[in-house]
């Protein structure tokens, strides 16, 4: 049951972040976000790094 509602919401929440990232970008800031296992920033150029994370 709450698999079947948090799959049903995925496409939500997913709009929410790129809507958050559009307004940090129009702010002039970089974004910081998760994609598959790595962390990265991507700024408002559209230049994208990975964040090195210290074991």
């Amino acid at each position: 049951m709450i698999t079947k509602l948090i799959k049903g919401a995925m496409p939500a929440i997913k709009e929410m972040g790129r809507a958050e990232i559009a307004k940090a970008h129009a702010a002039g800031l970089p974004s910081t976000y998760m994609t598959g296992d790595k962390i990265v920033r991507e700024y408002p150029d559209g230049r994208i790094e990975e964040v090195r994370r210290d074991a």
